[in-house]
């Protein structure tokens, strides 16, 4: 810095400097420097990315390893022998034996618990008219569980000079020779036209069906007595008991109030009474060996 006088006061002045300018040396030089650092920044983030990846396809090779060694060793196991049915338990029958019930069910011999059909076994069982239901379960280590719901007989239904054997859903269950030929004995049901039947089917006979509901209803007082049904036709539906009474009872509504009211009656007009109607509960009718005061 100069400083300089003037008249009056003095002056000053400020040298500026220059910059010093870089020669071209130095700038190659900074330049491949800068390069340098870049790519080696850029070598340790693929390095980086290279490891991940490697890292990340190990992982999915051992589990695919793990994979296919759990799916061989599954199928290995499948395939054995391992589990096989050494013991067949039977529940729920009572009118089937257990080796009806086995032979139905066909279970290979070979079956294992992981092999076996169930639902297959299961349906072969339920193709008995007699089995209303099947369960077929696995018990491990070694036991198959099967277990049914039979059907119970509704009654004995007359077709000509036939008898059949009809369960109280209406399902055809077989052909017997005579009602006590069923334990225990049904009632047996006649009047009915136009039946026909086939093992395993059920009945469209919708008086047989109304047959069937009134047999249920009845209590087992009335039941005791009644030695048969008759059903022509459903509001001709009649009882015929052990003392030759005829009970018209019609359509099977209002069984338990029809039931009541003839019990009632058959108490109250013991040894006289021939005929009851009870097909309307709320004006019943009955004659006896006299007529009705």
């Amino acid at each position: 810095m100069r400083v300089r006088y003037n008249k009056g006061e003095p002056e000053v002045h400020t040298e500026r400097k220059e910059p010093r300018k870089r020669n071209a040396g130095e700038e190659r030089q900074r330049s491949s420097q800068a390069r340098a650092f870049a790519r080696t920044k850029k070598e340790e983030r693929e390095h980086r990315q290279r490891t991940a990846r490697i890292r990340t396809t190990a992982l999915w090779v051992a589990l695919a390893v793990l994979v296919v060694g759990a799916v061989v060793g599954l199928v290995a196991v499948y395939r054995s022998q391992a589990f096989a049915v050494s013991n067949v338990q039977v529940d729920g029958n009572s009118r089937l034996t257990r080796d009806q019930i086995l032979r139905g069910a066909a279970v290979p011999g070979d079956a294992t618990l992981l092999r076996v059909d169930t639902n297959t076994i299961a349906g072969a069982i339920e193709r008995s008219p007699w089995i209303a239901d099947a369960e077929v379960e696995r018990d491990f280590p070694s036991t198959l569980r099967i277990t049914v719901v039979e059907r119970e007989p509704g009654a004995v239904v007359a077709i000509g000079k036939k008898r059949w054997v009809i369960a109280t859903d209406g399902t055809w269950i077989m052909q017997v020779r005579q009602v006590g030929d069923v334990t225990p004995k049904p009632v047996f049901v006649t009047g009915i036209p136009n039946l026909a039947a086939r093992t395993g089917t059920r009945t469209d006979s919708r008086q047989l069906v109304n047959a069937l509901r009134v047999i249920e209803g009845l209590s087992p007082e009335l039941r005791g007595i009644v030695r048969a049904v008759v059903a022509p036709e459903i509001d001709r539906t009649a009882l015929l008991t052990t003392g030759d009474i005829e009970i018209i009872v019609g359509r099977a509504d209002d069984m338990a109030k029809k039931d009541e009211i003839v019990r009632r009656i058959l108490a109250e007009q013991r040894g006289k009474v021939v005929y009851i109607n009870v097909r309307t509960t709320d004006r019943p009718t009955w004659r006896g060996l006299e007529e009705q005061p």
